[in-house]
């Protein structure tokens, strides 16, 4: 698993391991900016499969989070 959460890093958000780079901020790079999986790969000096697994994170969040309307 490439995702971990540790409350001493970045307050406890879901990081990429081995890095400080929240799930939140490639989902950012990826939906609002429009980087492509390489591209953020590239600019975070990390792979295209970690990009990959973090985003399949993001969205498994998203889809398991109660929607009040």
């Amino acid at each position: 698993m490439t995702v971990i959460r540790n409350d001493e890093i970045r307050f406890g958000k879901p990081t990429l391991k081995g890095t400080r780079i929240t799930v939140e901020d490639v989902a950012e790079t990826f939906y609002d900016v429009g980087h492509s999986v390489s591209q953020i790969a590239e600019d975070y000096g990390i792979s295209e499969s970690e990009v990959e697994e973090a985003l399949r994170h993001h969205n498994n969040n998203l889809s398991q989070q109660d929607v009040t309307v």
